[in-house]
């Protein structure tokens, strides 16, 4: 009874869209067999979306790739497409929690329930069943007090019983493919087996009849939904009725009946079936007696026996309104032990509620103590976060204050270290020009001493070829002196012969003399004679020597200088040498050398020139000394 309570909205958005959705299925083209095939539905897709929302429908529609859809396949996934694949478990949940046995189905109601059920639905819940939050905030709406009304807690039990009956009790009826999909029970509770068509001609005999099965459905749902052992954790309006039932309860059990009458009498009195009329009527009375209840004690509880007393008055009224009175007094009788009992085990019930209202009571000042002490540790620990985000803020821009000053000291060190780099890079910038310019100087400079010094080769290469010549030229004056001496020794050999040739024909001659003097004058001519050729021998001799001495002289004066030739000739020789190895790899040592290291070759460089000068100097001064022809141009 308490899920029938909770369902006393949402069912009927359901059953309405439910029945839209057959509509779509049906216009989708179904099979005779009653399935729908997937590739009619991505035909049908395709012309309103694309490739992947099609692939997205197919999959929701047909998950396990049976190439085919049956209805309630169809629900599902348009549930699950729209997001309400919730609600429809829970229905789900419902239905296997709450299956009751049920009598077999009657004819009048199968053929007129459709019609019926159709338009209350369109009546009472007119929107759209596009999305079904919708349908939750309508089944909320219907569960607001109308007015500021405060009903006996049991009466929830009572009426939520009644939409159910009417609403489900045809909508079942319409549906015979969903196999039960949305609350089978209530089709038990509409179709009980205490209640036959026969007997319900007249308006009386509804009243009394409904009043009775009120209690039978009243225990009966008592039995399987309102125990406090096992409460449906699915329905809001359910946990509502344990939680305050001391004090006041939904307003959906008393509102939902005005809101399905209102929608029957307005178009539909003359289409419902005889059971529509018998629930109808139960609604009614229902109706009246919440109202008589909260005139009479708004704000204290009714135990189950007055309340029991108080049925059993209304059933008395009604049945003595009517003319059938006599003939249903004893059915009421034979009723009142049935009722006993039920009441009896509904104020145990209602004991056992009241027991658990109070241990809720008691359980909710505990809690409320917990909670009052939890928000002051809150408020705690909220002090405290402040006290700590104030100290963390304290502590951080004290950081960040240091780190601050950090930082500008490093800017400033920074910055100096720049400016010094700076003045350096400057400096090493204007050393770099000057030694670029030097450099410049230098290979300049290095390019003449280069070519002087191939000027130099060259003319040291023409000297030496001179000097060459002028060795030939004194081997060969040697060999010529040589001859001249040989030739001086035999001349002077001949003319020793010559000299003693002279000096015997001298004496000869001199005795030849002195014999053709020896008579008298003739002696002293020859003796004059011979006195003038010993003053010419000894002139001759004295003649010969000075000339041997002066050809020694000169003997002695060209082995001299020719020493002085050969070992000038060899020292100018290796140094010109060793100076031309060293001007070779000048080049060289210009690029890797420093300026210090420049400066000290050049000088070098410059002295070597300078005594090669001197040198060539002293080398054209000897040979214009002993030679001078040597110097002389020869065409």
């Amino acid at each position: 009874m308490a899920g029938g309570a909770g369902w006393a909205g949402a069912p009927a958005a359901l059953l309405r869209s439910v029945r839209r959705l057959r509509e779509v299925f049906e216009v989708c083209g179904r099979d005779p067999d009653g399935f729908l095939r997937v590739e009619r539905v991505a035909a049908l897709g395709l012309r309103f979306g694309q490739g992947e929302e099609v692939e997205k429908l197919v999959k929701c529609l047909d998950p396990n790739d049976l190439g085919r859809i049956n209805f309630k396949d169809f629900c599902r996934g348009v549930f699950a497409m729209k997001g309400c694949e919730e609600l429809l478990k829970d229905v789900l949940s419902v239905e296997s929690a709450g299956t009751l046995p049920c009598s077999p189905d009657i004819p009048d109601c199968v053929e007129q329930g459709s019609d019926f059920s159709g338009s209350t639905d369109g009546e009472q819940l007119p929107r759209e069943p596009d999305f079904f939050q919708e349908d939750e905030e309508e089944a909320m709406t219907l569960a607001l007090p109308e007015g500021p009304q405060e009903l006996d807690m049991d009466s929830p039990m009572e009426s939520s019983q009644g939409p159910e009956g009417s609403v489900k009790g045809c909508g079942e009826e319409k549906e015979p493919e969903l196999g039960g999909l949305f609350l089978p029970e209530d089709k038990c509770l509409v179709l009980t087996p205490s209640v036959t068509t026969s007997d319900l001609s007249t308006h009386s005999t509804a009243s009394l009849i409904s009043n009775e099965e009120q209690f039978e459905d009243y225990g009966e749902g008592d039995d399987v939904d309102c125990a406090p052992s096992s409460p449906c954790p699915d329905d809001e309006t359910r946990t509502n009725v344990y939680s305050d039932l001391g004090s006041s309860v939904s307003s959906s059990a008393g509102q939902t009946p005005r809101k399905m009458r209102h929608a029957y009498n307005s178009e539909l009195l003359d289409v419902y079936c005889s059971q529509c009329c018998k629930k109808i009527n139960l609604l009614n009375d229902l109706e009246a007696r919440l109202k008589n209840l909260k005139a009479n004690s708004p704000n204290r509880k009714i135990s189950s026996t007055a309340f029991g007393r108080q049925l059993m008055h209304n059933s008395n009224f009604s049945s003595s309104n009517g003319s059938t009175e006599d003939l249903f007094r004893d059915s009421i009788d034979s009723c009142d032990n049935d009722i006993t009992e039920k009441v009896s085990f509904l104020e145990k019930k209602v004991t056992e509620l009241e027991n658990d209202s109070l241990t809720s009571g008691g359980l909710k000042s505990k809690l409320k103590q917990e909670n009052m002490q939890l928000v002051h540790r809150v408020h705690e620990l909220e002090e405290m976060v402040k006290d700590q985000e104030t100290t963390a803020e304290q502590a951080l821009e004290e950081e960040a204050r240091r780190h601050r000053e950090v930082y500008c000291k490093l800017e400033r060190e920074k910055s100096t270290e720049l400016e010094l780099l700076n003045t350096r890079v400057q400096q090493l910038e204007e050393e770099n020009t000057d030694l670029r310019t030097t450099v410049a100087r230098l290979k300049s400079q290095t390019e003449k001493l280069d070519e002087e010094r191939q000027r130099m080769s060259d003319r040291l290469e023409d000297t030496s070829l001179r000097l060459k010549d002028e060795m030939d030229l004194y081997k060969r004056m040697m060999d010529k002196l040589r001859q001249n001496r040989l030739e001086f020794q035999k001349e002077r050999e001949a003319t020793q012969e010559l000299i003693e040739d002279l000096r015997r024909e001298l004496e000869h001659l001199q005795m030849y003399k002195l014999d053709c003097e020896r008579p008298g004058r003739g002696r002293s001519s020859s003796g004059l004679g011979e006195f003038n050729a010993r003053a010419r021998e000894v002139e001759l001799e004295h003649e010969v020597k000075r000339l041997k001495q002066e050809n020694h002289k000169l003997r002695d004066q060209n082995d001299d200088l020719n020493g002085q030739i050969l070992s000038l000739s060899l020292y100018e020789a290796k140094n010109l040498f060793a100076t031309q190895t060293k001007a070779q790899s000048l080049a060289a040592e210009i690029d890797t050398a420093s300026r210090d290291e420049l400066m000290e070759a050049l000088k070098e460089q410059e002295e070597i020139n300078f005594r090669l000068r001197q040198y060539m100097d002293k080398i054209i001064l000897a040979i214009l000394d002993h030679n001078p022809s040597i110097l002389e141009i020869k065409h």
